[in-house]
């Protein structure tokens, strides 16, 4: 078994925290309700974000 460096992050993580960060920059979180943000792309339309949110929330199959 290999020691593992726990002060490195694994390959192709660092590609990954630059993706997300340019991703955040090019969009913003609005509120849903008191405990939900949603990210919203930039140039998407935000009340539509929304809808499109709760009505995957009310349609999905209960699972238990």
């Amino acid at each position: 078994m290999n020691a593992v460096d726990i002060n490195q992050n694994p390959p192709g993580v660092e590609k990954k925290i630059l993706e997300q960060k340019k991703r955040e920059k090019e969009g913003r979180y609005v509120r849903v309700d008191e405990r939900t943000l949603l990210f919203v792309s930039a140039g998407k339309d935000v009340k539509m974000a929304i809808s499109e949110y709760n009505e995957r929330l009310n349609n999905r199959p209960n699972r238990w």
